[in-house]
């Protein structure tokens, strides 16, 4: 999924002590959500997603949207075994992409 400036405006907003690392990104033409939270790793995002309470929710979908979809779809679409099974479920086409 595509990101767009407000995510990672909504990021910051909701963990500001990340400011630094999307500044950074930023700064060096990267301005996806996938490589700021790539850059941030995933213990730290796991960390992050146990310590907040109230905001939770919009973070985990942040998180699912733009850290877990593409490397999802990098997955399916990079190892062989995991096509192939792809290719042949017994799913109509349409109901596997969604």
């Amino acid at each position: 999924m595509l990101s767009s400036p407000a995510d990672l405006q909504e990021i910051v907003e909701l963990v500001p002590e990340w400011r630094a690392c999307v500044a950074e990104s930023i700064g060096q033409g990267k301005f996806g959500l996938h490589e700021v939270l790539a850059q941030i790793g995933a213990k730290n995002i796991f960390d992050k997603a146990l310590s907040l309470a109230r905001s939770r929710d919009r973070f985990l979908i942040l998180i699912r949207d733009g850290y877990y979809q593409p490397h999802l779809y990098k997955m399916l679409t990079t190892n062989q075994n995991l096509r192939r099974f792809w290719v042949q479920r017994r799913v109509a086409p349409e109901s596997q992409r969604q």
